[in-house]
């Protein structure tokens, strides 16, 4: 299998993942969210399972404020035959003190596997509008996809490759 396929493969294999954590807000209100360990505790057993790594490998961070700002490209690196792709993905960490590029690389990996291999959350999203039913509806549409559709997509990105 070439690193696509693999990709395509893991693409395939991805469930949900519930939110595991609440994030409280200084206005007083909260909202679910998926930690990095329930993310990674998904993904890290098919990379695995795959022989793929992901390394971060240039990135910038900028900070204004307690708002740090990452931008970063990550490789997936096929162990087997050292071919790799290269993604990118950006995140914010809010932080008054020295944690804020923490907070952001974190959010960042976290939202490019996310995003990159379309898993969706177990819960209704709280802001949408809408009934819960067409909520519900767009969720389970949400989970439905293509393993070809993805490696498409990725074969497509693949002209951008670096093959250092």
């Amino acid at each position: 299998m070439n690193i696509l396929e693999k990709l395509g493969a893991i693409y395939s294999e991805v469930e949900s993942v519930s939110p595991d954590m609440e994030i409280k807000l200084k206005s007083g209100r909260s909202y679910n969210a998926r930690s990095e360990h329930a993310v990674l505790s998904l993904f890290r057993p098919l990379f695995q399972q795959h022989k793929l790594l992901i390394i971060p490998v240039e990135g910038t961070v900028e900070r204004t404020g307690t708002s740090t700002m990452v931008s970063q490209s990550f490789d997936f690196v096929d162990c087997e035959t050292g071919e790799k792709l290269r993604v990118w993905s950006c995140g914010e960490g809010e932080d008054p003190s020295d944690k804020g590029a923490g907070k952001a690389m974190t959010y960042c990996k976290k939202y490019l596997l996310l995003k990159l291999f379309d898993v969706a959350s177990r819960e209704l999203d709280p802001d949408s509008s809408g009934s819960d039913d067409n909520v519900q509806k767009r969720l389970e549409k949400a989970q439905i996809g293509s393993p070809q559709m993805m490696i498409q997509a990725l074969a497509d990105a693949s002209r951008y490759r670096d093959w250092e």
